[in-house]
């Protein structure tokens, strides 16, 4: 196994704080034969030079340089120079444990089925200190899933960090990012895999230190619309092989319901006669065939089980989203 080449992707926008830090950590996996590909997008300070420095003394990196087009669009490049079998997603302000690759790698060779697999994380907040938000972040990344259920977690709510991703380089074939995307491009890219009949795996441990801002977690508290609106296309996107021809019913109230609504009517989606606020056994009957965006994250577990006792299944009658 230690023969096998894993190429990393690191795209960089004005990472010089940790860009070091973060190339360290690649040069120091236990699993040696990796080769690190780098693409700095359009950077405004230093992190260019920083890239160039380490590139004159390490063989195995190699240097894309352009103006900025976005993450998406800098792993789509990346990925047009990848030698390896394997490859692995790496942000230029993260920071990778020692074993990391080696203990991903592993999992891919006695897991023949899954097509890729994250980790856990440990989150740093950069820009303040506050427990509760390390711990909402750690709630987001940090979960466990299996066959049956890994669409169900991420629809829920769930996201795998991207900077833990490693997958066999020939999902590429059948699987792209959609570079058009500017918030949801890894989890549009995982139901793409799931789709495909791929499967997706965590392991349970901390492999990688993510450091995330004010601004990311202002969003896991307060979604802005557009940032929203981006998640639940994607969402729908997947879900449609679903809902099929049914028609739809939101249920509860929360503050992206609205947008919810929006984006059904602009996908000619047909939807009920009205969006339920209350609900009981007798409205939920009303419904039929519909298909059931729940979207009260309190009361979910209630209308979740009184869904099942109807004998509606979670995914295909029925979402928490």
């Amino acid at each position: 196994m230690k023969n096998i080449l894993v190429s990393i992707i690191m795209p960089v926008y004005n990472n010089e704080k940790y860009l070091s830090g973060a190339i360290e950590s690649v040069l120091n996996q236990t699993h040696k034969n990796i080769e690190l590909l780098i693409l700095d997008d359009g950077s405004t300070d230093s992190s260019l030079s920083i890239i160039e420095n380490y590139a004159m003394h390490n063989k195995n990196i190699r240097l894309v340089s352009r103006d900025n087009k976005g993450v998406a669009n800098s792993i789509d490049e990346l990925l047009k120079y990848v030698k390896g079998d394997y490859i692995a997603r790496m942000d230029g302000d993260d920071y990778s444990f020692p074993d990391r690759i080696e203990k991903q790698l592993k999992y891919l060779k006695e897991n023949s089925d899954v097509g890729l697999v994250g980790s856990f994380v440990e989150v740093e907040l950069t820009d303040y200190k506050n427990k509760d938000d390390v711990k909402l972040c750690e709630d987001i990344f940090n979960f466990k899933i299996d066959d049956k259920n890994s669409s169900i977690k991420f629809l829920n709510g769930h996201r795998m960090c991207h900077g833990t991703f490693m997958c066999r380089a020939k999902i590429f074939e059948e699987v792209k990012y959609n570079i058009n995307l500017n918030s949801s491009e890894d989890l549009d890219f995982i139901f793409n895999l799931i789709s495909k009949n791929f499967k997706v795996g965590i392991i349970e441990k901390r492999f990688y230190l993510n450091r995330v801002d004010s601004e990311f977690v202002h969003k896991q508290k307060y979604l802005n619309e557009k940032y929203n609106e981006e998640i639940l296309k994607s969402k729908l996107k997947f879900l449609q092989s679903y809902i099929k021809n049914r028609e739809v019913c939101i249920v509860g109230k929360s503050k992206y319901s609205n947008t919810l609504y929006k984006i059904l009517k602009n996908n000619n989606i047909k939807i009920g006669d009205s969006i339920i606020y209350e609900y009981t056994n007798d409205k939920f009957a009303d419904l039929g065939k519909s298909y059931i965006f729940i979207v009260d994250k309190c009361n979910y577990e209630h209308i979740r089980d009184s869904l099942i006792t109807q004998g509606k299944n979670d995914l295909y009658d029925f979402i928490f989203i």
